[in-house]
């Protein structure tokens, strides 16, 4: 006499399965999306901050101007070049020291860095019409449930972060 044995699943815990499953995702998918969203304003904020320490380092070593400039909007990059003929837009006669393409985050810039930040030969931020330049760089989520990050240039050109606390007022809207 043989016996069979079943090796499969019943209807019943198979359903129990995918109820499991069903939850866990629903608990752990918008956690993995917030901790995405954190990692790309994180990047985006490190990137930016480099460039502009990279850009201050070469104009101190160069003795000589360099801009980093936005490509349209900050978010869309940005490029760090010494501006040779001096109007403040990167062109064939300009050199390009480095650049970033567009970031997955908006950044924006209050009036003074809206469009570029510029190191004279001292490595002092000023503008093209030679006052000071300070500001900040705001780098805002698509989400309000992650914190955001600003970036802040002193009249020294020295630049520091801030993480915002999530939903900050000055990224509604971003």
């Amino acid at each position: 006499m043989e016996t069979s044995t079943n090796n499969g699943f019943t209807l019943i815990e198979l359903l129990v399965a995918l109820a499991i499953l069903g939850l866990a995702l629903g608990i752990g998918l918008p956690s993995l999306d917030r901790q995405i969203e954190q990692r790309r304003l994180d990047v985006s904020s490190t990137l930016l901050q480099g460039d502009l320490a990279f850009a201050r380092q070469q104009a101190l070593a160069d003795n000589r101007a360099v801009t980093v400039g936005a490509a349209g909007g900050w978010q869309d990059g940005w490029r760090v070049f010494v501006d040779r003929d001096g109007d403040g837009r990167f062109g064939s006669g300009d050199l390009l020291l480095r650049s970033q393409s567009a970031q997955p985050v908006h950044i924006t810039g209050n009036s003074s860095v809206a469009g570029y930040v510029r190191y004279n030969g001292l490595g002092e931020s000023q503008t093209f019409s030679g006052a000071f330049q300070a500001g900040t760089l705001l780098l805002c989520p698509a989400k309000e449930a992650v914190a955001g990050r600003s970036l802040v240039i002193n009249r020294s050109g020295r630049v520091r972060s801030e993480r915002l606390p999530a939903g900050d007022p000055r990224c509604a809207g971003s």
